[in-house]
């Protein structure tokens, strides 16, 4: 019951923060940066992030269901794929920005070359992001749901406090520098959202590493092999591998699981945030 109430706690605490937020950012900004902070920037991170959180976590819960032993092993390995999927969806989406260029419409907000640079740093937050998986699947198998509850509330407290301090000086820069210019977009802006995400999944990633390093060994968190030849009951034979025979076959399963649903659940916003406000 414990950590059920810290989960709803958590929920709590992030629609209020997220209210408070959205109320103070969309008055001083207007319609088109609430669009690109709530659709667009969070569309990029759902994308980079679908295959580690929707098919690789949930192929690791399968795999781990707590303790030590094999299964944590093989658990902490599908885990650890969450990273370079990550950035292999990164550089896809950076290859695709490159050949079409970024969305005009960032453009007219903020200019092409911090449109750029908010879509790399919104990327390098999804990577790290994704780099905090193994120590996301331990707590949740081994039930430290408060504790992990309490670091994602970190995260968005320091999500927050950045992205509304790095908006609000970037909103009385340009009101500095060009107090004649009102129609002008303010510099600074788009980057700030991103840098916001770029704290939360630091300050995730860090918590969650910690917590976990203190419940278990370090060693046993970073990638090993584990299974010897025959071990998944199969009678396959061979050395120590990563994963036994039939492990492979759920991540693909939980990947393919993935893909499918991500087109069903961002479609939706995929059109949005290819429309203009």
């Amino acid at each position: 019951m414990r950590g059920f109430g810290s989960l709803f706690a958590l929920q709590l605490f992030t629609r209020l923060l997220t209210f408070a937020l959205n109320a103070l950012l969309a008055r001083r900004l207007g319609p088109a940066w609430y669009a690109f902070a709530n659709v667009q920037l969070q569309l990029v991170g759902a994308t980079l992030l679908f295959l580690p959180k929707e098919g690789l976590r949930r192929a690791a819960q399968r795999i781990y269901p707590g303790g030590d032993g094999a299964p944590l092993a093989s658990g902490m390995n599908v885990a650890w794929l969450s990273a370079p999927a990550a950035v292999l969806a990164a550089l896809l989406m950076a290859a695709t920005a490159a050949a079409t260029g970024v969305s005009g419409e960032w453009d007219e907000l903020m200019g092409a070359a911090e449109a750029r640079a908010a879509l790399v740093v919104a990327g390098a937050a999804a990577i790290i992001e994704a780099a905090s998986e193994p120590g996301w699947v331990y707590a949740q198998a081994n039930e430290l749901l408060p504790q992990r509850a309490l670091a994602e509330a970190a995260a968005l407290v320091a999500k927050a406090a950045v992205t509304a301090a790095l908006v609000l000086l970037a909103l009385r820069s340009a009101a500095s520098a060009r107090p004649a210019d009102e129609a002008a977009p303010p510099a600074g802006v788009g980057l700030a959202f991103a840098l916001g995400q770029l704290a939360f999944g630091v300050c995730f990633g860090v918590l969650l590493s910690a917590l976990a390093a203190r419940r278990a060994a370090a060693s046993s968190l970073w990638p090993r092999r584990a299974h010897s030849g025959g071990g998944d009951g199969k009678g396959d034979g061979g050395g120590p591998r990563w994963l036994a025979g039939g492990e492979w076959g759920l991540v693909a399963q939980m990947c393919a699981q993935a893909v499918q649903k991500y087109g069903l659940t961002e479609g939706e916003r995929l059109g949005v945030g290819a429309t203009p406000p």
